[in-house]
């Protein structure tokens, strides 16, 4: 288990490589100038001040190992245009909390929901609850998250009036007079939500084929034999059999706790990551541009390891090591 940690931690390090470099070359060929700032800026905004953020005034392969260079020092420049030069680390350091913020909200509301009901949905799947609900979550599914935000903002907030429109306040009320957890949760619920319901739909699917795939298994069989209930059928013998499936689903959805959501965080004027992004983004500003994909990519590559190190905490038939080096062979009833 350990040596497969490892080999994966060094495939996962030169992955980065290859996803820095093809991304340092992907912003470096943009067309335009590096950045568009407001003209009353002057130099600042003109680059002037921090010719050498980003590095983007070298050729390319000189330019990509100096900034590479920078970031194993942790030093991602300085912003060209959002805020001029700030860090942008502590630019992300800011955004980042509110951005685990809803991505732990939208994730804990999102398994919270999807889980039992898809038990509920494989319980009866040819009913017409089951069947109803799934044609609900198709459409849940197809729609946009921006839509669905945008939606949720005109009649939530609008028309009915029953929750803040934008904003968040800050996180932490150190200061007198600062609004409490409880009187800022209600600006996280419609952004939760946005997030949280096509997601929602897909999981509760995802969850109930799973289901309905394990209960032809010899050990639901085995199971339904000694005499158990449909209860303990699903809900102990066929989401066991679903561990494996869940991580790895988990890991795709992980990275999204981390990058966030841009047009969610835009819309709601949330001051996440993914607005930092779209801001930066529409600025030009590559310090700030080439961080935010920078922390994706470790987001991502991140998940990756920490579902394949879970499979073995979830499924002990993981452990085992084969001779050939291919992937462990499940036993006779296991998901493959």
């Amino acid at each position: 288990m350990l040596r497969h940690f490892v080999r994966r931690l060094l495939a996962s390090a030169a992955t980065l490589v290859v996803i820095t470099c093809v991304m340092y070359t992907v912003i470096r060929s943009l067309p335009g100038e590096p950045f568009a700032g407001d003209e009353d800026q002057g130099g600042a905004a003109r680059g002037e001040a921090f010719p050498g953020s980003a590095h983007t005034g070298e050729p390319l392969p000189i330019g990509y190992a100096m900034w590479l260079a920078d970031v194993a020092r942790l030093d991602l420049g300085h912003s060209l245009s959002v805020q001029p030069g700030r860090p942008v680390a502590s630019m992300l350091a800011e955004a980042i909390p509110y951005t685990l913020a809803l991505g732990a909200f939208s994730l804990t509301l999102t398994l919270g929901l999807a889980i039992p009901l898809g038990v509920l949905s494989a319980w009866r799947p040819e009913s017409l609850a089951s069947r109803g609900g799934g044609w609900i979550l198709y459409g849940l599914h197809a729609l946009p998250a921006f839509w669905i935000a945008l939606a949720l903002q005109q009649l939530v907030a609008g028309t009915w009036r029953m929750l803040p429109p934008f904003g968040a306040g800050p996180l932490v009320g150190s200061e007198a007079g600062a609004p409490g957890m409880m009187e800022r949760l209600p600006y996280w619920i419609l952004p939760t939500l946005a997030v949280s319901l096509g997601s929602l739909a897909f999981v509760i699917r995802f969850c109930r084929a799973g289901l309905l795939e394990q209960t032809a298994t010899e050990v639901v069989r085995a199971a339904r034999a000694r005499g158990a209930g449909q209860a303990r059928v699903l809900w102990i013998h066929a989401l066991a059999g679903c561990a494996v499936p869940l991580v790895s689903l988990l890991g795709l959805m992980l990275p999204g706790v981390v990058s966030g959501g841009v047009l969610v965080e835009s819309i709601f004027a949330l001051p996440g990551v993914g607005r930092l992004f779209f801001t930066a983004a529409s600025r030009r500003d590559y310090p700030v541009v080439m961080a935010v994909s920078l922390l994706t990519g470790v987001a991502t590559l991140g998940a990756n390891l920490l579902a394949d190190t879970l499979y073995g905490v979830v499924d002990p038939a993981m452990r085992r090591q084969p001779a050939a080096g291919g992937p462990p062979t499940p036993r006779d009833g296991e998901m493959a």
